[in-house]
């Protein structure tokens, strides 16, 4: 439900076809709120969650492989390259 980097939730309830926007989250004392608020803020509040999922997946597809040594990014690849044994074996024998 929450997390770190997303402490709150958001939500909408219909009940007798009205809609409510609800936002949840813990406060200081670690009290779970609920607070209806506006379908423009929730928009907002939506939009936001859509934009920081883009940006994470952003980082993990690209950024974060900046990182890895060359024996993590290998282990990731679909065709592994031949290690230096295999590559000698196939040489000599041509």
């Amino acid at each position: 439900m929450f997390d770190n980097l997303n402490p709150y939730t958001i939500r909408t309830e219909t009940i007798d076809d009205i809609t409510r926007y609800v936002v949840s989250f813990k406060d200081g004392q670690g009290i779970l709120r609920e607070i209806e608020i506006s379908q423009n803020v929730f928009m907002l509040f939506h939009n936001f969650q859509k934009s920081d999922k883009r940006q994470q997946n952003f980082f993990d597809r690209h950024i974060e492989h900046s990182d890895l040594t060359d024996e993590q990014v290998n282990r990731r690849v679909l065709y592994p390259p031949k290690d230096i044994a295999e590559t000698a074996i196939d040489n000599y024998t041509q």
